[in-house]
């Protein structure tokens, strides 16, 4: 089926999948597309009315939306690490991109010895392909659960014949990564259609470098007046140089809107390949980001680490999300609740009729599976923890506390009053009392699941840091 066709029958097919068709006894199969730097408000979903996102948008209506997902660090490798293991930093380790251990002599697997979203899925029966951007160590290996293994050598790539390892080789692949990337995610998914199967299509876009966007995706944004963008001046004292290099940045903005597109169109190919086979009544559809991005907002463009100190903005930890599967997700649902990256491999586990994962270590997240199916979740709680190099945060619906290491500057932020994060009350003499009943919550967190030793966080393991001068 041709990507548009899909379009045109997705929703009859929705409808009446939702309408009293029998569901399948087979166990449901999930494709998980993952996109790398994305905010949002950069999917139609979200009420962005310039960006042309169509394949996305039908799923996402045809299912659930999550208005308040949230990664539990502002950058790539943690997040992947803590989706796949359901821990956060200070158990898993990983507390930064992954500069070094990749490939090569230096090839470490960041994952080894920890139980994972997808070796619980292999153990119970499933086909597990991968596709794409890995970055959590030793991309040329399999592992994980994972037999079929399509993974770029690291955390970027460019976006014209990229390389990606292949059987253990490492080649060049002619054409535009994401086609390529979905070319071998369409591939498994033929070769697993008889078969309960877990594809994990992790694309690299829309992270830089802004070149390499085809034509075809650039010409529907030329004439954009990308009110995406806030057009926030560089905020200079705390800007890094991704910051230096983009806000403002008209180019910059033409290949980031390009290359959410050709996701799109992407996403669409796949989504017509599983109409194909008659398959998207029987398959989990989940889409992510892993992690959030600032498109000018406070001045800054990037993640976590486009400033210095690093920040936890809500816009560089808030994800888009979305589930969709016809006939055991309701469509046009809105989840209000507050979810955080640690609640996402027990989330797949319980809507798939799984055990939980079987690790050692006290794992935080809860489920939200009844929540896309329309139900309520008893005593669920909004409250979202995160945590980065040198930054721990409680997130409530009304307030958010983000505190730093000694020589750091901590925030403390009304957001019922201010949800943009503008006004820092933390030195506020009437703010105390907020302060010292978030911080008390906030330790007491990271203390129950043995995470409390203030040197977990610290430390830089993984990079050096700069050093940090305050402003005046």
């Amino acid at each position: 089926m041709h990507r548009r066709r899909f379009l045109q029958s997705a929703s009859a097919a929705a409808l009446a999948a939702c309408a009293g068709s029998p569901p399948s006894q087979r166990p449901s199969n999930v494709v998980f597309v993952l996109t790398d730097d994305q905010a949002p408000a950069t999917l139609g979903v979200y009420g962005n009315p310039e960006i042309k996102t169509p394949y996305s948008d039908q799923l996402a209506r045809e299912g659930a939306v999550l208005d308040n997902a949230f990664c539990t660090t502002p950058v790539c490798s943690p997040s992947r690490m803590t989706l796949m293991t359901g821990q956060i930093p200070s158990q898993h380790g990983v507390h930064d991109w992954i500069s070094d251990g990749n490939e090569g002599d230096s090839a470490q697997q960041f994952l080894a010895g920890e139980a994972t979203l997808s070796e619980a899925l292999a153990r119970n029966g499933y086909r597990c392909g991968l596709s794409g951007k890995w970055h959590m160590g030793d991309s040329a290996t399999p592992q994980a659960g994972f037999d079929y293994w399509f993974a770029m050598p690291t955390g970027g790539s460019r976006y014209q014949d990229p390389e990606m390892y292949w059987q253990g080789e490492k080649q060049v692949y002619p054409g535009y990564a994401t086609d390529v990337i979905t070319d071998k995610a369409l591939e498994f998914i033929d070769q697993s259609k008889d078969h309960p199967f877990f594809c994990f299509v992790s694309y690299n876009a829309p992270h830089t470098p802004y070149e390499g966007t085809p034509d075809k995706y650039l010409s529907l944004y030329r004439d954009s007046p990308f009110a995406t963008f806030p057009g926030e001046p560089l905020n200079e004292p705390i800007a890094h140089s991704l910051s230096r290099r983009n806000v403002g940045n008209r180019d910059s903005k033409l290949h980031y809107y390009g290359m959410i597109s050709a996701i799109d169109d992407n996403v669409g190919r796949i989504a017509a390949r599983l109409d194909d086979h008659g398959l998207a009544a029987d398959t989990l559809f989940i889409y992510l980001s892993d992690h959030g991005f600032l498109l000018e907002q406070h001045g800054l463009w990037g993640k976590g680490n486009t400033s210095w100190p690093y920040n936890m903005f809500d816009e560089s930890l808030r994800v888009p999300a979305f589930f969709r599967q016809p006939g055991r997700i309701p469509g046009a649902g809105r989840v209000q609740a507050c979810t955080s990256f640690y609640d996402f491999a027990p989330t797949v586990l319980d809507y798939l009729g799984l055990p939980p994962l079987d690790s050692p270590k006290p794992l935080p997240g809860r489920s939200y599976a009844p929540l896309l199916r329309g139900e309520t979740a008893e005593s669920w709680d909004d409250t979202v923890y995160a945590e980065y190099q040198y930054c721990r945060t409680i997130r409530e619906p009304d307030w958010k506390l983000t505190e730093r290491t000694e020589g750091f500057p901590s925030e403390l932020y009304h957001l019922a009053a201010d949800p943009a994060e503008r006004v820092n009350l933390f030195d506020d003499p009437a703010r105390q009392t907020q302060h010292a009943r978030l911080s008390a919550k906030l330790h007491g967190w990271f203390d129950s699941l043995g995470c409390g030793d203030p040197d977990l966080w610290k430390d830089a393991k993984q990079k050096v840091l700069p050093s940090y001068v305050r402003p005046k």
